[in-house]
């Protein structure tokens, strides 16, 4: 799979930002908070993929 340099980066940031907000959640109280920033950063990351990454003709 090929994509561009700043989709690969959105991507990884992404990732990054869901992981934080993940262990804010597991070390701090307010669980709540943390699961609508994922869920929010979830939502984000789908644009990223839809925006950026497509399924070959031969793949379909």
């Amino acid at each position: 799979m090929k994509t561009t340099n700043e989709a690969y980066e959105l991507l990884q940031e992404k990732l990054a930002q869901i992981e934080t907000a993940a262990n804010e959640g597991l070390c701090k109280k307010d669980s709540h908070k943390s699961c609508m920033k994922i869920k929010s950063l979830v939502f984000e990351t789908r644009q990223v993929l839809n925006e950026n990454f497509y399924i070959s003709s031969h793949e379909a």
